[in-house]
């Protein structure tokens, strides 16, 4: 499941109080706070490497889309000459018979 970016700055903020050291240490707080950071900034990372696979294959999709356009237009094109070409065939074998 993934999280959002506030649900993860949430999780580094929630740290409890309690777990504060008695002798009002705050090494281990931000100890803590550190290592939630780095696992965020991990976690985005990949979820920016991810971004950029998608809009790869983004382009590529796209890519193909206007190669299939092309190729239904030049088809489309093919099939009007082959209409107009029988037309007038239809035109001129009926001049001769």
């Amino acid at each position: 499941m993934q999280k959002s970016i506030d649900d993860m700055i949430n999780e580094v903020l929630a740290v409890k109080v309690e777990k504060l050291p008695k002798t009002q240490d705050f090494s281990d707080l931000q100890e803590v706070c550190a290592s939630k950071l780095q696992i965020i900034n991990k976690e985005m990372d990949e979820a920016d490497r991810k971004l950029e696979e998608t809009l790869e294959k983004r382009k590529l999709v796209e890519k193909q889309l206007e190669d299939l356009q092309e190729q239904y237009k030049v088809k489309e094109f093919a099939f009007s000459l082959q209409k107009e070409f029988q037309d007038e065939l239809k035109k001129v074998a009926e001049e001769i018979f």
